[in-house]
């Protein structure tokens, strides 16, 4: 019995596994199949409920026959619209949008989601009120509207794109061959269709778009096509392969044939399309010279304009065999405005100097073959149509003879090519399109595709003149450019005064030493824009400065007093000091001129002594030449200012663009004193002012016009008391006015007048108020006259009623100006003539 028992419970428990372990396999089997049957399905994404999808694309699903322990043997389904507002908010299933059948015994199916907008729920179709929760698209659980319908709802919604191609036409080569195109929607990642009518195949279309700039395209290639449509491809982003999506992307029509293309672009999993046309052009490259002639002076700044059209490079030659001397430029057209234009340091072409201290562009890319660049020009020999050597650009001036190289060129000996600084003479410029300049078979240069030339006049420098002006008291770098400048001073005469405290201008009219000005200054080309201290002109006059030695370019620069003696040194201007209040100097390169501007008031700061009252001053510019040798560069691959007279590093100065023996000197002078005022009207000492509602105080001041000058008048005795202040303008012949209003002032009332600047006193004079301004009578022509009235005594008796008649025109004619006299000796004059008179009447009453 007990064994019995034992064998059906042992019978029991290996049925109760079996049953278990079937269970549990089945489940096994089922998770494993349900995930493996929806991702084969042969569509474009699977379905999530609670997710968002794009019409057009394509959705798989897996619907076991056993969903929440529900068995079912329907394969029919709808897709239902779904409203998440509806039954109070917890949603409910609206009416059919599209009914289905699951595929065979895998139970799965793709729904096609074009033409779908909105929210919608899978149902069974025998049973619209329960909806199907989808996991990776596969059917996970129900729901029903005493559920959670929302769980089992996925949107539908409709994808925008907006594809544009930047340029409407596009060259077949260069730089205009290059557009951008911007994709625009509002899915964030999907690949991109293109095609274009089939007139383009797929290799050109991924030359557009994938092989157009080496590994630096931004678009990477997707799928080529090459087993269906071969006039279409699919492309991404280089950086993100799940997107196009992005602005400002390039694209390249180069070696497409001319034609216009009209472009499709879609989306391949939904309905989004875009298109545009573009129409490709031969390239047309034409490049020229704003200026047939070009002239400006040796030593300074030289500016061309280049134009361009189709291309945004081209090569410019600068010189030739004939000259002795060739640079060859790549200029780039950095600013799309379709021209370069670039400055040309003239002092230091052809020296070591870097490219930044020879070649200047504000917006635009300028590259020098001499000044440390590889512009990408290649050399030819015409004979052999072959490159020169390495095709390098020392091998071409190497053909030339331009510089000695016995065989063996060197990038170094480039540099080599001068003597001296670029001398005056006529330099050709070539402009190329492709960079390809050839030596022909006279041993003459010429471009390979020339578009243009021109010809750069580069002429002698010299010295016109020196002059002195006059500015008021302020900072010597108050006025930062030379207009205004200009506007504020006042030239004077040589010898003529400059007042202490104002600014002193010495006007240099000369060129030829603004490329050197640049070169030393800290701020480059810019400097002769915005001027230097005093220190930074002085590197060019010196070799003490800087660090560099220019005593052999003899440029010498001085002002200096009069008034030296044995055993002290004349006061001269300070050109080392380096404060711009005190001492400024500012260039005017293309009117050939530069200002040194100095604030006197800064004293023994910028000069070398404290200035003295009545000191005269000489101002001097000269160009100083060796009486045998001329300039010459004393190193090789010289720098700039590495040369003097013969070339021998002595030192001695041989301006470099003139022969021997002819130096250039040009000067003048001034005198430097204190302010002063001279008055008008003043009357044995007394300034009369007369008592009107239009006073006018007038005078003459050395203090220079424009300053911020004043008249103040102040009572001492008077009634009522008053103080009054005018501006007085100055003139440029140093006269002044003031204009008061004394109507309520009484004759006789006394005060005090000052003549003030910048809030100073400058002089102050008695004065006194009267009704008119007396004026003098020149006493010898008085005297003369009193003989021929004693003579005329009879005739006078007889004539007194007319001496009585005009004796009013007597008094006017008082008012009228007269030479100055003894004071009051009119007075006496009068007395004699009335007891003269009265004398008469007695003895005719006798």
């Amino acid at each position: 019995m007990t064994e019995r028992n034992y064998t059906y419970k042992a019978r029991a428990l290996f049925l109760a596994a079996l049953m278990v372990f079937s269970v549990f396999a089945g489940t096994v089997a089922f998770a494993g199949t349900a995930a493996a049957n929806a991702e084969q399905t042969d569509s474009d994404v699977t379905l999530n409920s609670g997710s968002t999808y794009w019409d057009g694309q394509e959705a798989g699903i897996y619907i076991p026959d056993d969903v929440d322990g529900d068995t079912t043997s329907t394969t029919d389904y709808q897709v239902r619209s779904f409203d998440p507002d509806g039954n109070d908010g917890s949603g409910s299933i609206g009416g059919l949008e599209e009914e289905f059948s699951l595929d065979g015994d895998d139970r799965t199916a793709v729904i096609d989601t074009s033409g779908y907008d909105g929210e919608f729920v899978i149902t069974p179709a025998d049973d619209s009120s329960t909806a199907i929760v989808f996991v990776d698209g596969n059917a996970d659980s129900t729901e029903t509207s005493d559920g959670n319908l929302e769980d089992a709802a996925f949107e539908v919604t409709t994808q925008n794109l907006d594809v544009e191609i930047d340029e409407d036409s596009v060259n077949d080569e260069g730089e205009n061959a290059v557009t951008e195109i911007d994709v625009d929607s509002n899915r964030a990642n999907y690949q991109l269709n293109v095609s274009a009518n089939g007139d383009l195949d797929a290799g050109e279309l991924s030359d557009i778009f994938v092989n157009n700039d080496g590994d630096d395209a931004d678009y990477q290639l997707i799928d080529e096509n090459e087993d269906g449509d071969d006039d279409e491809i699919t492309i991404a982003l280089a950086e993100n392969s799940e997107t196009a999506e992005g602005d400002e992307r390039e694209i390249n029509f180069t070696g497409i044939d001319e034609g216009e293309y009209g472009f499709n672009f879609s989306v391949p999993d939904s309905t989004a399309e875009s298109s545009d046309t573009v129409e490709v052009t031969e390239r047309d490259t034409d490049s020229s010279f704003s200026e047939g002639v070009t002239t400006d002076t040796a030593g300074d700044i030289a500016e061309f304009t280049v134009e361009m059209d189709d291309t945004d490079e081209v090569w410019v030659q600068f010189g030739d065999e004939d000259v002795g001397f060739i640079d060859i430029l790549r200029l780039e057209d950095d600013d799309d405005d379709d021209e370069v234009t670039f400055q040309v340091n003239t002092r230091t072409l052809g020296t070591s100097a870097d490219r930044d201290d020879v070649y200047n562009s504000e917006d635009d890319i300028v590259e020098s073959e001499v000044h440390d660049d590889d512009t990408g020009a290649t050399f030819w020999d015409e004979d052999t149509d072959e490159q020169l050597g390495g095709g390098e650009f020392v091998d071409y001036l190497d053909e030339l003879n331009l510089i000695d190289a016995d065989g063996d060129a060197d990038e170094d000996d480039v540099d080599e090519q001068l003597t001296r600084p670029l001398q005056p003479a006529d330099y050709e410029l070539t402009a190329a399109t492709d960079g390809q300049f050839i030596v022909n078979s006279d041993g003459e240069t010429e471009a390979d595709e020339e578009l243009d030339s021109a010809l750069f006049e580069l002429t002698e420098p010299g010295i016109e003149g020196v002059t002195i002006h006059k500015a008021s008291a302020d900072n010597a770098d108050e006025d930062d450019n030379v207009a205004d400048l200009l506007n504020s001073t006042t030239a004077i005469e040589g010898g003529e005064e400059v007042a202490m405290d104002d600014r002193l201008v010495v006007q240099v009219e000369a060129t030829g030493l603004y490329g050197a000005a640049a070169y030393e200054a800290d701020s480059g080309f810019d400097a002769l824009e915005d001027g230097t201290t005093l220190n930074q002109f002085n590197r060019i006059l010196t070799d003490d400065n800087h660090g560099n030695n220019w005593a052999g370019e003899g440029i010498n620069f001085e002002v200096e007093a009069d008034d030296a003696t044995g055993n002290q040194e004349a006061t001269s201007l300070d050109l080392t000091n380096n404060n711009a209040g005190d001492g400024y100097v500012l260039y005017d390169e293309e009117n050939g001129q530069f200002f040194v501007v100095v604030d006197t008031s800064a004293d023994s700061n910028v000069f070398s002594d404290e200035l003295d009252e009545g000191a005269e001053f000489s101002a001097e510019f000269e160009y100083e030449t060796d009486s045998d040798n001329r300039y010459e560069f004393n190193s090789e691959n010289p720098a700039p200012y590495q040369g003097d007279a013969g070339g021998d590093g002595d030192g001695d100065a041989a301006y470099p663009y003139f022969q021997a023996d002819s130096t250039q000197t040009e000067s003048t002078s001034f005198t430097v004193e204190e302010r002063t005022v001279t008055f008008d009207n003043v009357n044995d000492g007394v300034l009369e002012i007369p008592v009107s509602d239009s006073a006018e105080v007038t005078g003459t001041t050395n203090v220079a016009p424009g300053s911020d000058a004043e008249v103040r008048i102040s009572s001492t005795d008077a009634d009522p008391s008053f103080r009054s202040t005018a501006d007085a303008e100055i003139s440029e012949d140093g006269t002044f006015s003031a204009e008061f209003d004394f109507s309520d002032q009484s004759a006789g009332d006394l005060a005090e007048t000052t003549f003030r600047v910048a809030g100073s006193s400058v002089d102050t004079v008695d004065t006194e108020l009267v009704e008119s301004v007396s004026t003098e009578t020149d006493a010898p022509d008085t005297e003369t006259d009193a003989p021929d009235t004693e003579t005329d005594a009879p005739d006078t008796e007889t004539d007194a009623p007319d001496t009585e008649t005009d004796a009013p025109d007597t008094d006017t004619a008082t008012e009228e100006p007269t030479s100055t006299s003894t004071p009051g000796f009119g007075v006496v004059v009068a007395l004699t003539a009335l007891i003269a008179a009265a004398l008469l009447a007695v003895r005719r009453n006798d």
